[in-house]
């Protein structure tokens, strides 16, 4: 029905070109879709010159996004301010892997709060979390946290924190 098609232009063809295109092609209207999806949550990590701590927070947290469902998913904004270690070589690996997570790199220290800042400003979902490059969060707290924000779209989450002399044992936490 041409009247039909043409009032639901957008997913309509999407859907008309998934019955008769290859495999192949229904990857990438996929990708295409879920880059336009809106995140429900976006993860914000400043960072300068920790890449040994920020290494393991982003394998935590790829790790933890890879189990989300689509529907649900998060974007990893990290802006690192202009790190004279090998930060910029870890922050490219994981990007390379993970298509939610994504950097930029500041030319010139900006400080804490405008690379924050920064960071705010480029979210784009409704909800952030601003996580430390040190810090790390326990297993499966990614999958709750984007629980709760689905379902009862809170004002405000605390989460409480626990701390180590050294993050690798909290790693082990449940």
């Amino acid at each position: 029905n041409k009247n039909f098609s043409q009032s639901c232009f957008g997913l309509s063809s999407i859907l008309y070109s998934l019955c008769f295109k290859e495999c192949v092609a229904y990857r990438i209207v996929l990708s295409k879709i879920f880059k336009t999806m809106r995140p429900i949550l976006s993860i914000l990590i400043p960072t300068y010159n920790r890449s040994r701590y920020l290494e393991h927070l982003l394998s935590e947290l790829n790790d933890q996004s890879q189990c989300l469902p689509s529907r649900l998913h998060v974007e990893i904004l990290i802006s690192d301010n202009s790190s004279a270690d090998d930060t910029i070589d870890v922050i490219k690996y994981f990007c390379s892997i993970n298509r939610n997570m994504s950097f930029t790199r500041n030319s010139t220290n900006v400080g804490a709060e405008k690379n924050i800042l920064y960071l705010l400003d480029k979210a784009q979902a409704p909800y952030c979390w601003i996580i430390g490059d040190d810090d790390m969060p326990i297993k499966g707290l990614l999958r709750n946290i984007v629980s709760l924000l689905s379902v009862d779209s809170p004002s405000l989450i605390y989460l409480k924190s626990l701390w180590a002399s050294d993050i690798y044992l909290l790693q082990s936490k449940p």
